[in-house]
């Protein structure tokens, strides 16, 4: 009987030993290989680059190459800060942002009641004063709306950028002199495939009432201004053929904005673009991608920490339980 014993324990430490060593091949090894395996791949196709690479510049200087690497690279640098001040809109979407201190429903209440009033204020105190559309079309909550007294800093701040850019549309057109201001929509920003898909779109849709001279002079302002306008649309009536004074039109236009944009959603986005701000010089784009590596080599590296720390708690789990069931069935029975 005693033998039997024996003979059943060692079998039962021979199957935990297999065990265990299946285990660690299973969660340890096997990925360790398939890692092995990619590496040994992507250093085959490294060197067969490198081979490449070997053939194509033999007898060359890499000092030569270099330059004249900058010099291509160089010019579309500066091509790309001078059409930076081209496709911009940002001086229409600056705003004041919440303060830290301050509750965001109650800022945006003040926030909102300054800015509409100073425009209200703007259009009548202009020469000839300007009728606006009513209710003003701002694209925001009002601040005694239920999605404003709960909103989030956020929020309100992703509100106020879009409440200065309609203002600041609007003070455009009272500068234009248009007389009433009938119906202003603002469309949802488009990509312009036109410059490959580089700037997205802002177009406003006008019906409103000026003169003759007023609408050259607003068209050729937009024409000659230093950033993009487009007039896409346009359409005048003249109801006054009669009038022996300079008559008002009927005038209904769409006018397009754009700027650079980069298509990756944000969580405060409804059109699901983000606006890039374009450095307006190397050493910045240089530094911020810099940045951006550092932060996602990082972020990896957690990543990984975590993978392994999940994977040394699974193995550890499973060989306490095999070892508790090994003390429960048969250390207990000797």
């Amino acid at each position: 009987m005693r033998m039997r014993k024996e003979t059943v324990l060692v079998v039962v430490i021979f199957i935990a030993v297999v065990a265990a060593f299946g285990a660690v091949y299973k969660f340890y090894f096997s990925k360790k290989l398939e890692e092995y395996a990619k590496n040994q791949t992507y250093y085959r196709r490294l060197e067969t680059r490198l081979g490449e690479l070997h053939e194509k510049f033999d007898g060359t200087l890499p000092d030569l190459v270099i330059a004249a690497w900058r010099g291509e690279v160089q010019p579309r640098e500066d091509a790309i800060t001078a059409r930076s001040t081209y496709f911009t809109m940002a001086d229409l979407y600056a705003y004041n942002p919440v303060p830290d201190n301050v509750i965001p429903k109650f800022y945006y209440e003040k926030e909102y009641q300054r800015v509409v009033q100073d425009l209200r204020d703007y259009a009548w105190r202009h020469m000839p004063p300007t009728r606006l559309p009513e209710p003003l079309p701002l694209g925001v909550p009002a601040p005694d709306s239920g999605e404003a007294k709960t909103a989030t800093r956020n929020q309100v701040d992703r509100w106020l950028r879009q409440l200065n850019y309609c203002c600041a549309v609007m003070r455009m057109l009272v500068d234009a002199n248009m007389v009433n201001v009938s119906s202003l929509t603002f469309w949802a920003p488009r990509t312009a495939d036109e410059y490959e898909k580089l700037v997205v779109l802002h177009t406003i849709g006008v019906s409103c009432n000026m003169r003759m001279e007023d609408l050259t002079k607003f068209l050729e302002k937009m024409r000659t201004a230093d950033r993009y306008f487009s007039v896409n649309a346009l359409d005048i009536q003249n109801n006054e053929l009669r009038t022996p004074w300079d008559p008002l039109l009927t005038v209904n236009m769409l006018i397009s904005q754009a700027q650079y944009f980069e298509e990756i959603p944000e969580d405060d986005a409804s059109s699901g673009i983000r606006v890039r701000r374009r450095s307006t010089s190397s050493s910045g784009s240089v530094s911020a991608s810099v940045d951006e590596f550092q932060r996602e080599r990082e972020r990896l590296s957690q990543e990984r920490m975590e993978k392994m720390r999940e994977r040394m708690k699974q193995e550890s789990n499973f060989f306490n339980s095999a070892w508790r069931w090994f003390k429960r069935t048969f250390l207990a029975m000797s």
